[in-house]
């Protein structure tokens, strides 16, 4: 059975309207408070999985090495950081063989490379990536291009990297899944027991708030596609019980969702499935 640990590569803000798309700010300011920018605080999360010699990082993070501008435009806060996390479990970045990005926006892959010296944070690691989300990060289109940044992409060229298309499992029981939506190449995470599995479906379901499947980002390429998979997320999790972990929620990102009153709502919840904390 795998091992999970939950890391934390900091917090940083978005626009809340764009987080939240069409859903109007009356609506969504009463779960994500924006501030004076209109901007809503995020998390951004991370596991690690450990099975046998393999140790998977899913989600490499923000980065560090940001200029302060833009560090200052997007009130990015390393308090925490998945390199120091790592440290404390005793695990060094030359010891990960596996990075696991469910896409290449920057909030999401950026700690792939230091920005400041574009030297690659995980050397010996078989980056793995959609080539769905290869090819829209080489040529993003102008809606994007402002989340596809050289600062890491550039050193992600030089990396070990494993392009695959469509469903994949990386290591027993550890299942990657493109769902497109998001990018065209987005991917989730699953991690299956016997009788339990566990949901990483990155910037599907970000947050609590977008338990709601109606409830997508103005930042989707495919806002169709984004609500079609997110209900298949949403009815499945609900009905097998589901963990889930959320890669922005803020305050507990890792629950289970509920079904009451023809109405989802995201439950703070660790019994299904054991995960080990910083």
């Amino acid at each position: 059975m795998p091992k999970v640990c939950l890391l934390s590569d900091g917090t940083f803000k978005l626009d809340g309207g764009a987080m939240h798309g069409v859903v109007p700010k009356a609506l969504w300011e009463k779960q994500n408070q924006p501030d004076e920018k209109n901007r809503i605080l995020l998390a951004v999360n991370s596991l690690l999985i450990e099975y046998e010699k393999e140790k998977i990082l899913i989600e490499p993070g923000i980065g560090s090495g940001h200029s302060e501008k833009f560090a200052s435009l997007y009130a990015i806060d390393k308090k925490r950081a998945i390199l120091s996390d790592l440290n404390k479990l005793g695990i060094s970045p030359e010891e990960i063989t596996m990075v696991v990005p469910t896409h290449l926006h920057f909030d999401h892959a950026g700690g792939v490379a230091d920005w400041r010296t574009g030297e690659l944070l995980f050397p010996n690691a078989r980056h793995i990536i959609q080539e769905k989300e290869w090819e829209a990060a080489m040529n993003p289109h102008p809606k994007n291009q402002a989340s596809y940044l050289p600062e890491f992409l550039e050193p992600l060229k030089k990396a070990k990297l494993e392009m695959i298309d469509g469903e994949k499992e990386i290591v027993p029981g550890v299942k990657l899944v493109l769902t497109g939506g998001h990018t065209h190449g987005h991917q989730a995470v699953f991690i299956e027991t016997q009788d339990k599995v566990l949901a990483f479906p990155g910037d599907l379901i970000p947050t609590r708030a977008h338990v709601n499947p109606l409830w997508v980002m103005a930042y989707d390429v495919d806002p169709e596609k984004s609500i079609k998979m997110k209900r298949w997320l949403i009815e499945n999790g609900t009905k097998e019980a589901w963990t889930f972990v959320l890669v922005h929620e803020p305050v507990e990102p890792v629950g289970k969702i509920k079904l009451e009153n023809n109405k989802y709502s995201f439950n703070s919840d660790r019994s299904g499935f054991l995960l080990c904390d910083i």
